[in-house]
């Protein structure tokens, strides 16, 4: 076998004889950017004492089925090992401290890795598509899993998360196929877009954050879910779970049960108040609502409920033609009631919600808005309209 070296770092491994182990020499600290890139047909690599870093795509595409390494490595670059079909087991030591992105990306055949026992962060796509593997040992000192860290893992049966894990990125584990349960720990306040997404066999999720938990856009679709328990909501995007998966959201006055579709069409007042818990967070949900007549209904519902009147009520106000006649339409007498208490209805515009009813064969509503003109603005009597005529 020969080895191009310059200084402590292997630059290139030349197969001769078609060895099937290879044990890198001692002195050798740092393996170079795709030093044994598509060396086929070895099936073992032994890397020496003293070993510090390997370097950028240094085992891409390399046939191995096993490397060893050895305690004292530090860093690990980019593509590492990436697209290794035949490697089935890797243990990184507890010296490992520097990570990069894809570092195991496309390992086919890997069944089992086993990370640093102090490690704190999985980097973006470390996993991704290892479509074998079916075993994680998670470090207790875990904080964060980077984005698609093991997307594409279909056949990981099983994920146990340390308490001590604080972010889930986006798509951190969708298209895991083979996942059917998943416990998310407290620290935990945000679940990321499609962090589990396509986790078609995923059954029971168990949450633990006490409160304001996020749930992002697609976090949960095309799961096998029927039923979640979640804690207060802080938000809750749009197909964070497919529309027949039924909400048990806890509230300070108990659980309140719902379809996530119900939620998802905006159609209910009361399912939408329940979940507007801050201000801001109404607010901010009530500008994002786009269909005009769904609008006008929640903003009536809000005057009523909310001492942050001024956002609803200024809304109402600049549409009081269209708010008046679709209360009208709906032939909501409570709700034309109170619009009408709130004085955006005048002498100048009464008439014009009389005559709309009338045409419309809405006799109650006409009924209850000729009551109401009359009992706000009486008619005069003739003596003080000629008066007025004549100017005496």
């Amino acid at each position: 076998m020969a080895f191009e070296t310059e200084k402590h770092i292997l630059k290139k491994y030349l197969p001769e004889n078609g060895e099937k182990i290879v044990t890198v020499p001692e002195g050798i600290t740092e393996i170079g950017a795709f030093a044994f890139e598509k060396c086929s047909d070895i099936e073992k690599i032994i890397l020496p004492e003293g070993i510090k870093k390997i370097g950028y795509c240094s085992f891409q595409r390399c046939g191995m089925k096993e490397i060893v390494i050895p305690d004292g490595l530090k860093e690990v670059e980019m593509y590492a090992f990436s697209e290794c079909s035949n490697l089935e087991y890797i243990r990184f030591p507890d010296s490992a401290k520097k990570f990069s992105w894809h570092v195991l990306q496309y390992c086919r055949n890997l069944k089992e890795a086993v990370f640093p026992s102090d490690m704190t962060e999985i980097p973006q796509e470390f996993c991704k598509n290892c479509s074998s593997l079916e075993k994680i040992q998670f470090p207790e000192t875990l904080q964060k899993i980077e984005r698609l860290a093991f997307s594409g893992c279909k056949n990981l049966k099983e994920i146990v998360f340390p308490d001590s894990l604080e972010v889930i990125g986006g798509g951190a584990f969708s298209g895991c196929e083979s996942l059917d349960s998943v416990k998310i720990p407290e620290k935990v306040t945000c679940l990321n877009s499609f962090v589990f997404s396509g986790c078609k066999n995923l059954q029971t999720v168990e949450i633990l954050t006490n409160d304001n938990l996020w749930i992002d856009i697609g976090a949960f679709e095309k799961c096998a879910l029927k039923e979640v328990t979640l804690p207060q909501v802080r938000r809750l995007w749009k197909r964070a779970f497919d529309s027949d998966v039924i909400l048990h959201i806890q509230f300070s006055d108990g659980i309140f049960v719902m379809p996530f579709g119900e939620w998802e069409s905006n159609r209910d007042e009361n399912t939408v108040l329940r979940f507007l818990n801050h201000p801001e967070f109404r607010e901010d949900y009530f500008q994002q609502i786009k269909k005009g007549n769904y609008k006008l209904f929640l903003a009536f519902f809000m005057m009523q409920y909310h001492p942050e009147q001024e956002l609803y009520q200024n809304y109402v106000k600049r549409n009081i033609k269209k708010a008046m006649k679709l209360l009208i339409d709906s032939r909501d007498s409570e709700a034309v009631q109170n619009l009408l208490n709130t004085g955006y209805v005048t002498k100048k515009n009464i008439d014009e919600f009389i005559t709309y009813a009338l045409n419309n064969q809405k006799h109650e509503m006409q009924i209850l808005l000729m009551n109401w003109k009359h009992e706000k603005f009486p008619a005069e009597s003739i003596e003080k309209q000629v008066q007025k005529k004549l100017k005496l």
